[in-house]
């Protein structure tokens, strides 16, 4: 993963990586969802992210939008890890 920073804001990113689907569509969705955003930003939505594959809440859905794809993941406990290896 890398990123083009300026002024604490992510204006430009980019991914190469083999993996299985699970792993690919959530590095290409993080892209979509972080440019434009600040540091800090990332990081809450990451938080937000983690908090709802750990199964411990989804009050945050509004905040992840099409990340929400994601949500029955937890139900897999083992692709936990696949969807959060590029975040």
């Amino acid at each position: 993963v890398s990123l083009k920073v300026s002024n604490n804001i992510i204006e430009a990113i980019k991914f190469k990586g083999d993996g299985c689907v699970l792993s690919l569509a959530s590095a290409s969705m993080m892209a979509d969802a972080i440019v434009g955003k600040s540091l800090s930003e990332v990081d809450r939505l990451y938080s937000d992210f983690h908090t709802m594959l750990t199964g411990t809440s989804h009050d945050n859905e509004k905040s992840l939008g099409r990340l929400c794809a994601f949500k029955n993941v937890p139900t897999f406990p083992m692709r936990v890890k696949c969807v959060t290896l590029s975040w």
